[in-house]
């Protein structure tokens, strides 16, 4: 913006329009300044937007994690240490994939450490279930399904990027 205002007046006398008045010109500038501000509520509407949800999914998944770790009393003891020492390791990797989100290698590294956590988590939880139908087990399986589906979800909003040529158009 400041390149556009400032660069006719260090052009030679010639390539100056003496014929455009003050009025005009102000009126363009109100416009182009107005389009700026526009792109600018857009930006930042966008923004506030993503790191709304974001915010959120990151309060739900702790939520879910905590209510998992809760539940998990409801197995056997030997089955509730083993489920618990999975979960804190589950939950570590998850801060470590979501550090280094921005270092495509060690995301996927953590990622897939990740997974392998649910895995071993949802075999501890559907095997006691199996062994012994109860409410208790249930409400686990459940709650560790909620924190698988929140960690995809988390996963989807952190690849989740402005396209390009919107970045591009709203610089223009």
């Amino acid at each position: 913006m400041i390149a556009t205002v400032e660069i006719p007046y260090h052009l030679p006398a010639p390539a100056v329009k003496p014929h455009i008045d003050a009025g005009l010109w102000s009126t363009v500038m109100a416009a182009i300044l107005g389009l700026v501000a526009f792109v600018l509520g857009l930006s930042f509407s966008q923004a506030e937007g993503r790191f709304d949800v974001r915010r959120n999914l990151v309060i739900t998944e702790a939520n879910a994690i905590g209510t998992t770790w809760l539940r998990a009393n409801q197995l056997p003891p030997q089955d509730a240490v083993r489920f618990r020492s999975v979960l804190t390791d589950y939950t570590a990797t998850l801060l470590d994939a979501y550090e280094h989100v921005e270092q495509e290698s060690a995301f996927v590294a953590a990622e897939s450490r990740a997974i392998a956590d649910q895995n071993v988590l949802w075999t501890i939880a559907s095997d006691a279930l199996r062994k012994k139908p109860m409410l208790g087990h249930s409400l686990l399986v459940q709650t560790l399904n909620d924190t698988i589906d929140l960690s995809a979800e988390q996963r989807a909003q952190l690849q989740q990027h402005v396209p390009t040529f919107v970045a591009v158009l709203m610089i223009l």
